[in-house]
């Protein structure tokens, strides 16, 4: 079975990492929205070359944070995972993306996952939909969203096919990932109990 409960790190000690979230994340200072987009670019280029992420400006990264947005784990002054909500128009849904991890298999992305669920939460608008659209060709994000609590649904309407328009969509089709259940799972809510824990969800 997976397991997506998060892990302390050990780097020569115990890193406790800090979640900065949602409205927690716009709040914070200008200069240091900047370093996180700049740690996160770096992260994002790989991801960018191999096609399963779209890539991003220093200045896009803190828009996202402006308007609560997006989640960052910190490790001191280091980006250590970072993920993002695109927000579609009318508030109808957000997408999940720009997903980041500097290392993999240490919990550092269900972190920013669950800070992402709480700038969703932080949205006030429940009626809204919450999704993730995953590539078949990297299957990981998929099986990490599906152990977390999420679940496989048709594509929304207003959701373009991008695959679709370039002739691409037999190659690699896309899996589309309900993540409101995870707001109700018991990951989601073990995480908000440990606020001062993981440095205040």
């Amino acid at each position: 079975m997976f397991d997506a409960t998060p892990k302390l790190i050990e780097w020569g000690g115990i890193m406790k990492p800090t979640v900065y979230a949602g409205n927690g994340l716009k709040g914070l200072p200008h200069d240091y929205k900047l370093l996180i987009a700049n740690h996160a670019l770096p992260m994002l280029a790989p991801h960018v070359a191999a096609g399963h992420m779209v890539d991003q400006t220093t200045e896009g990264l803190v828009g996202y944070m402006d308007n609560g947005l997006a989640s960052a784990v910190m490790s001191g002054n280091q980006l250590v995972a970072f993920a993002k909500l695109y927000p579609y128009p009318d508030g109808v849904g957000f997408e999940f993306s720009t997903w980041l991890a500097k290392r993999e298999g240490k919990g550092l992305g269900t972190l920013a996952l669950m800070g992402a669920i709480q700038a969703f939460i932080d949205q006030y608008n429940p009626q809204a939909d919450l999704f993730a659209v995953c590539s078949s060709d990297n299957p990981t994000p998929q099986k990490i969203l599906l152990a977390c609590g999420g679940k496989i649904i048709d594509r929304p309407s207003y959701v373009p096919n991008m695959l679709a328009a370039q002739n691409m969509e037999d190659e690699h089709p896309e899996t589309v990932i309900d993540m409101k259940g995870i707001i109700t799972s018991s990951l989601y809510k073990d995480y908000a109990k440990q606020q001062n824990l993981w440095g205040g969800l």
